[in-house]
């Protein structure tokens, strides 16, 4: 099992309203290690400070 971060900033994706919906699923869109991600490993989503407004770090974990 391996562990990734998966960042979103809020200046272009609105990660808590995303969270808050409720969805049973996340969908998230990888470029970098996309072959390296398997079935079982743990995700941390990340809040990045975008343009300041909010605050950054881990808000949510998840297994894919």
């Amino acid at each position: 099992m391996r562990t990734w971060i998966f960042q979103a900033n809020p200046d272009y994706f609105d990660i808590d309203a995303y969270l808050d919906a409720g969805f049973p699923r996340i969908a998230w869109t990888v470029n970098q290690c996309k072959d390296d991600i398997k079935p079982g490993d743990r995700v941390y989503l990340w809040r990045a400070a975008g343009s300041g407004k909010s605050k950054s770090g881990i808000i949510a974990v998840a297994t894919v």
